[in-house]
């Protein structure tokens, strides 16, 4: 780069920011919108940066504040990592939490300015969502299990023989186990412009490509057998699906600058997919079960690849206000997205997924289809900042990041009524408050951050179950265990917390 470029541009290489994780709340944070920010101001300032950015990460907070930044800059935004840990108080009714710790990658962004024809435009690249959790169960005991002595009627007006009651004085072994895992990568590039269009008044917009990569898993066996009379009943549950998708979506921004205070307004539309894929397996099994005499074994195993697959994003409107007062700047910001309506995730194709004896048919697109929905939050975020002398200043935040999860009803019409699965878990809110400070030098700005998030939630529903139906008094049901969604309001509680260092670093090129 030449000199006159150098002084026309005040170009800023951000070397380093790093955030280690000592515990961590969630999971991928699948229905979150506000867990991770971009930027080391704006992380110190809770991502209340919509009226006030002036630097590169104005590209996704606003893009009208581009309008304010040098004509050429390049801020490197890089985080390390964490370990992410979640308990939910007996999960899967085990009388031991289910708990998942693992370690994880932060968000990177990278983002700048360049000229084109005397054109500023500004580019970005953010990790949008990542993370996964891994989780597993095991109940193991011996009990009368086997030879129910009572029919229950079940739909259709059959009678089937019952689960639990204890009459045929033989104990059984039983084990049961469960694991769960998932993986969400999210990741966004955009292409930004911003102008003044007076000398209070600037306007944006940067147009975004969005790729999803998703995945979950769920695993759920049952066995009890009997040494004496040699019967055994054994009922496996195993529910897969991944997809990948390509969308596009757009960000309008507005922004006013005053000397005493900022306003700015943004508009993210909802996305418009351009291509996915995804596939969906299922494998449910209901072998030899004595307590199921008259229904016969049941097996269904199916696995559908190179479905359509597609992922929808929220409107949000977005409003931030920024005060100075003296030495102190007050920025507060707020965003609404709309609730999703229910969709097709992964769109299944119909077949007949049974193999073995069965009382009904079963198609797959009733159990492999994945559909999703969403509901509307609003979140909620003030940074304070606190100059203290020419080279200090204070940072303490705090924001809301509110769950847009909204489960998927049961439909007891359809077999397992697991037809809208779930691909996420995480139904709490979580809180955060950071505090930190940066210290400016002639060519270089340092800035250091402490960040606690925290989640609790008390009616939190079990997404699964190792427990034997008789376990819990008498019970409609015919299989050993129920299968994963089957609990209609069984209700735990979670705990959630996460502390992180952050330290960042940004060198000025003058």
């Amino acid at each position: 780069m030449s000199e006159t470029l150098k002084a026309a541009a005040c170009s800023r290489y951000l070397l380093a920011v790093c955030a280690f994780g000592l515990t961590s709340a969630a999971s991928a944070q699948e229905y979150h919108y506000w867990t991770n920010q971009f930027g080391t101001r704006s992380a110190l300032m809770g991502g209340a940066m919509v009226a006030g950015v002036r630097d590169t990460s104005a590209t996704y907070y606003n893009p009208a504040g581009l309008a304010y930044v040098p004509d050429l800059t390049l801020s490197i935004n890089a985080d390390a990592y964490q370990v992410r840990s979640i308990s939910i108080e007996d999960g899967a009714e085990t009388g031991k939490p289910l708990e998942s710790s693992q370690p994880g990658s932060v968000p990177l962004l990278l983002s700048g300015t360049v000229l084109f024809n005397d054109v500023k435009l500004g580019y970005s690249v953010l990790a949008r969502q990542s993370g996964g959790s891994q989780m597993s169960q095991r109940l193991q005991f011996s009990q009368d299990l086997l030879y129910g002595g009572r029919n229950v009627d079940m739909p259709g007006g059959n009678s089937q023989p019952a689960f639990g009651e204890q009459s045929s004085g033989q104990v059984e072994d039983y084990r049961g186990q469960m694991s769960y895992s998932s993986n969400l990568s999210e990741y966004w590039a955009g292409l930004s412009y911003g102008t003044l269009v007076s000398d209070r008044w600037s306007v944006g917009a940067t147009a975004y490509a969005a790729y999803r990569s998703q995945s979950s898993l769920i695993a759920q066996t049952a066995r009890a057998a009997n040494q004496v009379t040699h019967v055994a009943a054994t009922q496996a549950y195993n529910r897969s699906v991944e997809f990948q998708n390509l969308r596009a979506l757009l960000k309008l921004g507005v922004a006013a600058d005053w000397e005493w205070i900022k306003a700015g307004l943004t508009l993210t539309t909802p996305s418009v997919s351009l291509s996915g894929s995804g596939s969906s397996s299922l494998v449910f099994s209901d072998i030899n079960n004595p307590i199921q005499a008259n229904n016969g074994d049941q097996l269904l195993d199916g696995r559908q690849d190179n479905l359509d697959a597609e992922y929808e994003n929220p409107l949000s409107v977005a409003l931030g206000l920024e005060f100075l007062l003296g030495q102190t700047r007050v920025a507060l910001a707020a965003e609404w997205f709309d609730e999703v309506d229910p969709y097709t995730v992964v769109d299944a194709r119909s077949e007949n997924l049974v193999l073995g004896n069965a009382n009904t048919p079963v198609d797959a697109n009733e159990v492999l289809e994945v559909r999703d929905r969403a509901r509307s939050v609003t979140n909620f975020a003030i940074g304070i900042e606190q100059r203290v002398s020419n080279r200090y200043t204070l940072y303490l935040s705090a924001r809301t990041d509110k769950s847009a999860f909204d489960r998927a009803p049961n439909d007891p019409s359809l077999f397992l009524n697991n037809n809208n699965y779930d691909m996420g878990i995480t139904t709490w809110d979580n809180n955060n408050v950071t505090v930190g400070f940066s210290r400016t030098s002639e060519k270089s700005l340092l800035s250091v951050g402490l960040s606690y998030t925290f989640a609790s939630e008390s009616d939190y529903q079990r997404f699964s179950s190792v427990q034997p139906f008789n376990q819990g008094g008498a019970s409609s049901s015919f299989f050993l265990v129920p299968t994963p969604g089957e609990f209609g309001g069984d209700a735990t509680d979670v705990s959630a917390s996460t502390v992180s260092f952050l330290i960042g670093w940004t060198y000025f090129v003058k």
